[in-house]
């Protein structure tokens, strides 16, 4: 077995007291990483998952190699990585998911005591789309489950979908098909039996390759996604989509401060990622973005404090309130941002165009409870491989 410990180099370490319990709701999606032009099959692919009550995170990564950055694809298997909380080292796991494959939705869920199953959907290969459900446990590693149904007409394989978990069940929103054709589906997954409930809901829009995460407010349980592709691995969409479990309705946010008009971050911002911080707010993270449709700048970091109502005539309208990370050093895009118990983790990316191009994709940084001051602990490896 291959492993690999990162070494963590602290620079001023903050660990909060208490500890961040995660019911059934957290979860990251995957983006997409095929005809994107970047290093991104590279760049890791995290999730939360409690082990023996214990946070780890897994990252999924379907390895590549570009010989002088030339993009040909050569993926292998999907391998699974762990970084240990709040300790920060990582090891490479014994497991790996026969075949190659990459564009999967992954998600974890809690089935039992303290513990979550992470379940993997769907992707893409050579061959081409993929229907396949997988789980997977640190203990037992890769299980199939199950294959995704074809529903109004559409087969059940698909790449780029988005997994979320929701009320116990693990929600599946859209995908791509065939390269050509993207899906405005949303179907349930029943996590209990393994199987796909006969519910199929709809989208405001198609789309796929959006990040996402889940927040529950009062009894509710709210999904967020961002960065949607609209068209097939077009450029990331700037609206917010909102999915609410218990009417199994999509919608785009709308802006509190102008309710006729959808809230959107700024065109040109990179593709977005949102997740939780530390102090348990929503934040929107878009890389090296640069506020406008111009073209990106490569030394920041733009972020954003999601605010949203749940009740009355306000529901479903929120605001954005801007919380920068000005650290040029750390800045990459298509990174990955992950809330894991009492911290948020900001794993891979790539930086720069051209001859300015960077794989960032061993690049982990443990950010504190002042997630966008300074990093407070950086998580190195000359290799995370």
């Amino acid at each position: 077995m291959l492993k690999e410990k990162l070494i963590a180099s602290v620079l001023t370490l903050v660990v909060a007291s208490s500890v961040f319990a995660i019911p059934s709701l957290y979860s990251w999606q995957i983006r997409p990483n095929f005809a994107d032009g970047y290093f991104s099959s590279d760049f890791p692919q995290p999730v939360c998952a409690y082990v023996n009550g214990v946070p780890r995170i897994f990252i999924f990564t379907n390895f590549a190699y570009y010989p002088s950055q030339s993009l040909q694809n050569q993926s292998s298997a999907v391998r699974v990585g762990e970084i240990t909380t709040p300790a920060d080292t990582y090891q490479l796991l014994p497991h790996s998911l026969p075949g190659t494959r990459w564009e999967f939705a992954a998600t974890s869920i809690l089935k039992s005591g303290n513990d979550h199953t992470i379940y993997l959907f769907g992707g893409k290969n050579a061959s081409g789309d993929l229907d396949d459900v997988y789980s997977y446990t640190a203990a037992g590693g890769f299980q199939f489950v199950t294959n995704i149904p074809a529903r109004l007409g559409k087969a059940g394989a698909r790449a780029g979908a988005v997994a979320l978990p929701a009320n116990g069940k693990i929600y599946l929103f859209g995908g791509a098909q065939n390269g050509n054709s993207v899906l405005n589906q949303v179907l349930e997954f029943d996590p209990q039996i393994g199987q796909f409930t006969n519910k199929t809901l709809t989208m405001p829009a198609a789309f796929h390759g959006a990040r996402g995460m889940t927040k529950a407010a009062g009894a509710g349980n709210y999904v967020y996604l961002v960065g949607a592709k609209t068209t097939p691995y077009g450029a990331p969409n700037y609206l917010i989509y909102r999915f609410d479990a218990q009417t199994g309705v999509t919608d785009t946010v709308k802006d509190l401060n102008n309710p006729s008009a959808d809230l959107s971050i700024p065109n040109g911002s990179g593709y977005p990622m949102i997740t939780w911080d530390p102090s348990g707010n929503i934040r929107i993270i878009a890389a090296s973005g640069n506020g406008s449709s111009g073209p990106w700048t490569w030394g920041n970091i733009q972020a954003w404090i999601l605010t949203d109502s749940y009740s009355g005539p306000n529901n479903g309208r929120a605001k954005l309130t801007a919380a920068p990370y000005n650290n040029a050093a750390r800045a990459r895009d298509m990174a990955g941002a992950v809330k894991c118990g009492s911290s948020t983790y900001l794993i891979g990316g790539t930086y720069g165009h051209g001859p300015t191009f960077q794989n960032r994709g061993m690049l982990v940084d443990r950010l504190g409870s002042n997630i966008y001051g300074p990093v407070q602990t950086q998580i190195k490896s000359t290799s995370i491989f």
